[in-house]
């Protein structure tokens, strides 16, 4: 799975949205000619809009091949919960899953275990992030069999947005750790993405080799000069090592 994050640069708001996920889904329809004539095939690409931009890019820019996902959502229920964004809501407005725990949004274990009980009940994929083997294992042990999300995000806070490396290459046995972390605790049904840095072919195919089954980007996209090319170059590290 290739994740993409829009974060709030303004590159990526309202109608700018629409246009980089439009050439989001352009370099996905690139790709995949170019796998399906090789026999391969292309990864699943989910986009994270602001909540604000999160129908109108499902519903003017998707084209029903990429998924979007919220950024975060909350655990209260909808109803008398004012400024809050309940999971049911995000669900509604297309959402098909969603990011939690982000190391720029961050919630307390008891936050993060309501959310994702929220978030199953309406019905949407968890990632949950995490900046350390650690808080991996932490945050498995209070979730609990019942609760497990679908994926663990991993990022080491400090390559954050890095424009010099990326976690596969500065520190690749630290992918190595959390997937057979998640592995050995979760008996394979929750999933490794690995962000943090991520820019290019080379970050993608160096992550799926190490064990993840997915990546993440965010700024190296949403801020680049040609954004089609630079998710085209990402795309292009999942056709040495397709993921399960």
């Amino acid at each position: 799975m290739l994740l993409v994050s829009y974060k709030t640069y303004r590159e990526a708001t309202g109608d700018a949205a629409v246009g980089l996920t439009r050439q989001a889904v352009a370099a996905l329809h690139t790709f995949t000619a170019q796998t399906t004539e090789s026999g391969g095939a292309a990864p699943r690409l989910v986009v994270c809009p602001q909540l604000v931009d999160l129908r109108l890019v499902v519903t003017t820019a998707c084209e029903g091949v990429a998924s979007a996902w919220a950024q975060h959502v909350d655990g209260e229920e909808r109803g008398r919960a004012t400024g809050w964004c309940p999971a049911e809501v995000a669900r509604e407005a297309g959402a098909t899953g969603t990011m939690l725990n982000h190391a720029e949004h961050k919630l307390d274990p008891d936050q993060l275990q309501r959310t994702v009980q929220q978030c199953h009940r309406a019905g949407l994929e968890v990632l949950v992030w995490a900046n350390s083997l650690d808080e991996v294992e932490a945050l498995l042990a209070s979730l609990g069999d019942d609760d497990r999300p679908e994926w663990i995000g991993y990022e080491p806070e400090e390559l954050i947005a890095s424009a010099d490396t990326s976690v596969a290459k500065a520190r690749p046995e630290l992918i190595v750790s959390v997937v057979e972390l998640v592995r050995r605790l979760t008996n394979g049904r929750t999933k490794v993405l690995v962000g943090a840095g991520v820019k290019d072919q080379h970050d993608v195919r160096a992550a799926l080799r190490l064990g993840a089954h997915g990546v993440g980007a965010a700024s190296g996209f949403v801020r680049a000069a040609q954004p089609s090319d630079v998710l085209l170059d990402l795309l292009t590290g999942f056709s040495v090592t397709t993921e399960p």
